[in-house]
């Protein structure tokens, strides 16, 4: 019986290292400290042993600083150094501080099962606000002979954290606000700006150090930041409203920033003047009546008249005039230096001759008109009772009561006279 000879075909396996997908994203919060570590996926190989997975690499985006890193076992051989770094160890150091100068770096470590695992190290400051992701690429290489290798991108989004507060345009808002605007007026917008992003970023408005007052007359919105009027506002009451104001972010814990805001109220002319008689010097003076001597002096003071109005500026500039054909009239009180243009005083003053007998009572009128457009006007009035004067001497009237014959009789008897109460000769 003659053998047949058997021939062994040995088969050389020659599969090339891959990663699960061409694109591996890593999402890494910002403000990472230093050293945190994160797992990569890991390529697969159906080779084994020597021809299986020998190292991982690390190769920067194009253009940005820094080199490759090598993710080596500790049975990476000086060998395949050399075959990686030609030019021996002084390369291969400054491939290694080309690869540190970059915010990541690339670790392996062996795992019981022999495996490599890869590992992403952060190694410099994330700052989302500045950069928000990174590209770069993993490599994978065997240990056959020739080596065989595949990359795949490695794309790291960078996640905010709440490390940015909100910043208002301005730190001081100044606005005027004309009194009695309706409920509903703009007023003036705030805005403030948020570098981080989602709730992180999301800013909502509050007023800060503000009066009840304050919170009564305006409403803030809480979204838009537009301030607005609430309830009518006065400027007789309030002129200026004075408060703060806060930006508020949605992250936890929540960052503020804070601003002024200054609200002038401008002035409408929406009062009348008001007009005040009292009494000066002897002149009686009662529930709107003064009594006046019949011979007093031409040009004799006999009442003081306060003028004022609560506008302010030319709403509240006044004119006050005595109406009438009367012998009155007033005079200012002083000069005005010092004076408000909204409060003046008067003396109210004779101008002509009194006289008892010829009148008795004067209704005396006053008219203040202030200085707004349209002008607004008010009066007031004094009644003026002339006090009688003994100034009209007795006067003789001869009568005949009857003759009798041969007898003249005269009777003497006085006229009556024009004053009104009988005087002692």
């Amino acid at each position: 019986m003659r053998a047949t000879p058997v021939r062994f075909q040995h088969t050389h396996l020659d599969q090339t290292p891959t990663f699960p997908s061409p694109v591996l994203t890593l999402t890494v919060e910002e403000n990472r400290p230093v050293g945190t570590l994160y797992l990569l996926p890991t390529a697969t190989d159906r080779d084994f042993g020597r021809n299986g997975i020998e190292r991982y690499e690390l190769l920067q985006e194009p253009g940005s600083e820094g080199g490759r890193r090598g993710g080596g076992g500790s049975s990476s051989s000086a060998a395949s150094d050399s075959a990686l770094y030609p030019g021996g160890s002084k390369r291969r150091q400054e491939a290694d501080s080309a690869a540190r100068s970059s915010v990541f770096e690339l670790q392996v470590a062996d795992t019981p099962d022999g495996q490599k695992q890869p590992q992403l190290i952060v190694k410099g400051a994330l700052d989302r606000e500045q950069r928000d992701s990174y590209e770069l690429s993993l490599r994978v290489r065997d240990g056959g002979d020739p080596p065989r290798s595949s990359q795949a991108i490695l794309r790291v989004l960078i996640t905010d954290v709440n490390d940015n507060s909100p910043r208002f345009e301005k730190s001081v808002y100044e606005a005027d606000l004309a009194e009695n605007s309706s409920p509903g007026t703009l007023i003036l917008q705030l805005r403030a700006a948020d570098s981080d992003v989602g709730v992180n970023g999301q800013i909502e408005y509050v007023f800060g150090a503000a009066t009840e007052s304050v919170r009564r007359l305006l409403r803030l919105d809480e979204s838009s930041g537009w301030l607005s009027v609430l309830h009518r506002i006065d400027r007789e009451e309030v002129n200026q409203l004075r408060f703060t104001v806060m930006a508020r972010d949605r992250g936890q814990p929540p960052k503020t920033d804070k601003a002024t805001v200054v609200l002038n109220i401008r002035d409408e002319n929406d009062n009348v003047p008001t007009i005040d008689i009292r009494k000066i010097g002897r002149i009686p003076l009662r529930d709107g009546v003064a009594t006046v001597a019949e011979d007093v002096l031409v040009d004799t003071p006999i009442a003081l008249v306060q003028v004022s109005d609560r506008d302010q500026g030319e709403n509240g500039v006044v004119t006050c005039t005595v109406v009438g054909d009367v012998p009155f009239q007033l005079k200012p009180a002083s000069e005005g230096e010092g004076e408000p243009q909204n409060k003046r005083k008067y003396f109210l003053h004779t101008s002509a001759p009194l006289d008892y007998e010829a009148v008795r009572d004067y209704n005396v009128v006053i008219v203040a008109v202030d200085s707004g457009s349209p002008s607004l006007s008010s009066n007031n009035s004094l009644l003026v009772r002339v006090a009688d004067t003994n100034d009209n001497p007795p006067v003789f009237g001869n009568h005949e009561d009857g003759c009798v014959k041969g007898v003249v009789a005269l009777k003497l008897a006085f006229s009556a006279t024009p004053d009104a109460v009988p005087h002692p000769p």
